[in-house]
């Protein structure tokens, strides 16, 4: 870990929210990821949540601890939550060794993510 910042965006539109994330995910960065994670469920126009982790460079358990919360919140409100990751990333193995990919849908496009029939 090399101690990079971590940065949390919330976009909306087009019934999307498109959270961006990037730099290091543990349990001492894991409240920024959680704040916008918050906000994207907050209002209305969002029959999907898409989390764009590909700028995130370490991803612990207190990540993966939000994506679980993030899954059941969208579960209980109709939201589709889609995971977008950088292929062979280390965010993508932490994603699928603790099959965290069986409860929400991870794809390494935005595009794909953000597209209709994503």
């Amino acid at each position: 870990m090399n101690n990079e910042p971590v940065t949390a965006t919330v976009e909306r539109g087009g019934g999307r929210v498109v959270v961006r994330v990037s730099g290091e995910i543990d349990m001492a960065t894991a409240p920024v990821l959680a704040e916008a994670l918050d906000r994207a469920f907050t209002g209305g126009d969002r029959a999907r949540v898409v989390v764009d982790l590909t700028g995130v460079s370490f991803f612990a358990s207190s990540g993966l601890a939000l994506l679980a919360r993030t899954s059941a919140r969208a579960r209980d409100t109709g939201t589709d939550v889609v995971v977008v990751v950088a292929p062979g990333g280390a965010t993508e193995r932490s994603i699928t060794v603790t099959s965290m990919d069986r409860s929400v849908r991870v794809v390494h496009d935005l595009t794909e993510a953000t597209s209709d029939s994503a």
